[in-house]
């Protein structure tokens, strides 16, 4: 019986798709898929792509090689069988503005692509991609307590253990004083029954994005007063 090794490691990780990483691979760990494997290679190129955040399908994207000794993911030899390439994910996978990396998949081949290299049971290698977005932002930015604003929970950001939730409730509520020490000191008119699923602030997936939840309202409709601090807790289910 043997122990598997991942032969990937990301540094830094966890990292941002904005964010130069550095990907470094161990050939004496890879699995060989059906080939001789990596070990003794003289040029080992990654081969790779990513799944967006908003993907419908497991299949990776933008993906960079063309199995050819061209150069393209050709990694730099450090020691014998350990190779390095660094790169920023966004950069080198050519993502539009607004698309978010939520992963990025792996696998490693020689300069010919006779030998390769892959994960456990020659399995693509995966890394998690940290979402670039924050938390919780709310369209529009600038807003009365009379406007209809969005509030968007990305729960990709932060702790993430809302990912893959099932259910999302936002519990809210507002302060009439603009008392920011602590803030919180004056919240009230709050909407939400802590850990109850009845529907109040439930929270709707966000149309064609995994992970991001949405709800719309009219803070107004929270308090009669106007709010100095809108204040929000996210629940998931």
């Amino acid at each position: 019986m043997s122990v598997y090794e991942n032969p990937v490691t990301v540094t830094p990780f966890p990292f941002k798709a904005n964010q130069e990483i550095t990907i470094r691979f161990d050939a004496t760990k890879a699995f060989p898929g059906n080939t001789s494997g990596l070990k003794g290679s003289d040029k080992v190129y990654l081969h790779s792509g990513v799944i967006l955040g908003n993907a419908i399908s497991s299949s990776l994207t933008n993906i960079v090689g063309n199995l050819k000794d061209d150069g393209v993911g050709q990694m730099t030899k450090v020691s014998d069988d350990i190779w390095e390439i660094k790169l920023v994910p966004n950069q080198y996978f050519k993502t539009n503005v607004g698309q978010e990396i939520s992963q990025i998949g792996m696998w490693f081949r020689n300069g010919d692509n006779t030998n390769q290299g892959f994960g456990f049971k020659n399995k693509l290698v995966y890394y998690n991609v940290l979402s670039s977005l924050p938390i919780v932002y709310i369209s529009p930015a600038g807003f009365s307590a009379d406007n209809e604003i969005t509030v968007v929970f990305n729960a990709r950001e932060g702790n993430r253990e809302l990912v893959g939730a099932q259910k999302v409730y936002m519990h809210s509520g507002v302060s009439t004083l603009n008392n920011t020490s602590p803030e919180a000191s004056a919240w009230s008119k709050v909407v939400g029954n802590w850990g109850k699923d009845d529907g109040v602030g439930l929270m709707t997936k966000v149309p064609g994005e995994t992970d991001k939840w949405q709800i719309k309202l009219k803070p107004k409709t929270i308090s009669i007063w106007h709010p100095a601090i809108f204040h929000i807790d996210i629940c998931g289910i």
